[in-house]
């Protein structure tokens, strides 16, 4: 109605409406009151419902904002959960590891008597020690806690009851079970390099051993467990979100001092020159506060109203048909139009645009539709971008963490082995490794963690550092098994794990194997046919926290291959709806397709040749893995 007002408004309607008559007419007063009480009556219901419906939509609008902020706390909060429990899981991977290898170093000096004085003597002793068990330091201390024994050697000497730091681990001296691991820190020698510390009492002697392993390699992992990656401190087009833990404010702009929020209210304040609603929350122990300015908590209801009134307006010239029905066409075309364009919208079509210029109110609100799709479509783009980052540096952390057999075994002579992993995904759940434990002993297997993605990859990185330090902490193969799966098996959360591991003794070709639920390998003798290994299967990784495994025995001579490989070759081939028997026939029949004299990385190229085959694409229905062993010679010593 613009700026005319309402006694201005009835009389321009009465000039128009009331119909020209003589003063003699005798019907003019009563036509001319009752017309005139009548538009009054219908000035002051529309002016009533014009004010009831402007209460109604602001009280509309201010809980539909805070249920905004309060949806937008709740989402927020959801990821800072997820992101403490994924430092809290990198947390008791790192230290566990560190655990682990500082009780092996103490097993090495107990499984060597008189290693500890040799140590002494020859300070290139500790050196290889460290590098063996890929640590950046090792401290040894008598029962007096003076270090005697270190690398690198400017720590030989150093009194633990002299430091800040490190006088924790006395405390090993009067009770040797103790095992201590200190948060990461700077080195307190020339290096300055950070180091997670961790102590245990020795096995050889009193005293103790303390071991810094380098921080550097799960810095990148507490980084991706730092949740202010994740948060997005923008609530709708100019909203702000503020998180705040013991009176300092982690996340969002910083607000200005003397601003006061209490838990569960919602209030106006003045933010920068600008009107805010806000609304604050306690959740744990963060403070979640989040505002929206008014212009934006208003314009729908600025919307609304503009349309209640074109329509109230549309209803008082109703005895103008052609102009109602010409306004009511107009009407009727820009909301379907705007529907029609909303409806490829919410169907995925961002690049649709709202071009209804009809009224001023739909030019106002197709601009602010594609507004709001453009924003939605920018947000959508950089979501993607981040993830797709994200996930190519996670498929980087987890290539890294397993072996390139083509280069550290290129001179083998006994041997020949080589190994490849497809994830479904950029990470996966299926690992392999392949190291040795001494001149002649060897450990290698292939695992499957059930399940893909970022949350198998961190329990496969766990399984691949479980075993490789309890091998190499001279643990027979059933021990390792067992402990290994006693380890995944006490945290609720873990996932499951299959795997055929193999301990073999080079010497004499005899190889010690445990299936742990998992399929078979196959096997080349000597009469040149790959054939299913008929192998004992035990229970499965991470299901019973007290199951003891028990190896069985396998000969292999010159000539042999063994190739070992995960479900995700039997999940392609049960795409035709095969029998599990039929699945391991054509398994077999990839190997014996390949040449008799193929290497063993030519083996693993032509299965995963073969397989994109039978998939049809180079993307893996489920993670795929191939390890091939061939066995040369015997090695002497």
């Amino acid at each position: 109605m613009g700026n005319i007002s309402v006694q201005k408004f009835v009389n321009a309607l009465r000039y128009r409406i009331l119909p020209r008559v003589n003063s003699s007419d005798p019907d003019k007063p009563m036509r001319t009151a009752f017309l005139s009480r009548l538009l009054v009556y219908a000035s002051f219901a529309f002016i009533a419902s014009l004010a009831l419906s402007f209460t109604i939509e602001t009280r509309t609008s201010l809980r539909e904002v805070k249920r905004r902020i309060e949806s937008k706390f709740t989402e927020e909060f959801e990821r800072t959960e997820y992101a403490k429990q994924t430092y809290l899981a990198v947390e008791r991977q790192s230290t566990a590891h560190a655990v682990v290898v500082a009780h092996a170093i103490a097993k090495h000096l107990a499984y060597n008597p008189g290693l500890a004085e040799r140590c002494v003597e020859d300070p290139s002793l500790v050196e290889e020690m460290a590098r063996i068990f890929d640590v950046g330091e090792i401290c040894i201390a008598n029962d007096d806690a003076i270090i005697i024994a270190a690398y690198p050697q400017s720590s030989i000497g150093f009194d633990y009851k002299t430091s800040k730091f490190a006088k924790e681990f006395i405390q090993i001296l009067d009770n040797p079970k103790l095992e201590i691991t200190q948060p990461i820190r700077e080195s307190e020698g020339t290096n300055h390099q950070n180091y997670k510390y961790t102590g245990v009492a020795r096995e050889d002697a009193p005293g103790l051993i303390e071991i810094g392993v380098d921080a550097s390699r799960i810095k990148q992992l507490y980084e991706l467990a730092d949740f202010s990656r994740y948060v997005d401190p923008i609530i709708g087009r100019e909203g702000f979100m503020a998180i705040f833990l013991d009176n300092e404010q982690l996340i969002g702009e910083p607000l200005p001092a003397g601003l006061e929020f209490t838990s569960g209210k919602s209030a106006i304040k003045r933010i920068n020159d600008r009107v805010y609603f806000t609304f604050a929350e306690q959740k744990d122990k963060l403070f979640f506060v989040g505002g929206i300015p008014q212009t934006e908590v208003f314009r729908d209801r600025s919307l609304i109203i503009s349309l209640l009134i074109l329509g109230n307006f549309i209803l008082f010239l109703v005895v103008f048909l052609l102009v109602s029905n010409l306004v009511q066409g107009l009407f009727v075309k820009s909301v379907e139009a705007i529907n029609h364009s909303l409806e490829k919208i919410t169907n995925g079509d961002l690049s649709e645009r709202v071009n209804v210029n009809s009224t001023k109110e739909f030019v106002e609100l197709s601009a602010g539709v594609n507004a709001t799709v453009d924003s939605l479509k920018h947000a959508a783009e950089e979501v993607e971008r981040k993830t797709r980052e994200e996930m190519a540096l996670a498929h980087r952390i987890q290539m890294a963490t397993q072996p390139n057999l083509r280069e550290l075994y290129a001179d083998a002579k006994e041997f020949d082995v080589y190994a490849e992993n497809h994830p479904k995904a950029n990470v996966g759940g299926d690992v392999y490794d392949f190291f040795f434990i001494d001149e002649t002993r060897l450990v290698f297997y292939v695992a499957d963690v059930s399940g893909c993605g970022v949350p198998a990859a961190l329990i496969m990185m766990k399984t691949a550092a479980l075993v490789k330090n309890l091998a190499l902490s001279e643990f027979g193969l059933d021990e390792v098994v067992t402990r290994a799966n006693y380890y995944l098996s006490i945290d609720a959360h873990e996932a499951l794990v299959s795997g055929f591991f193999c301990m073999l003794d080079l010497a004499t070709g005899r190889v010690q194997y445990i299936n742990a639920g998992h399929i078979s390998p196959f096997i080349k003798g000597a009469d040149g046919v790959f054939r299913l290994f008929d192998s004992d299967i035990s229970l499965i990784l991470g299901g019973a926290p007290d199951t003891q495994y028990k190896s069985s025995t396998l000969q292999l001579s010159p000539g042999d291959v063994v190739a070992l490989c995960t479900d995700g070759f039997a999940v392609a081939f049960a795409s035709d709806y095969v029998d599990s028997s039929e699945i391991k026939t054509r398994i077999g029949a990839i190997f014996n397709g390949a040449p008799e004299n193929a290497t063993a990385e030519e083996l693993v190229k032509i299965t995963f040749s073969e397989m994109e085959k039978v998939t049809g694409s180079s993307t893996p229905l489920d993670d795929e893995t191939a390890l091939v062993f061939r066995f040369l010679a015997y090695k002497h010593d």
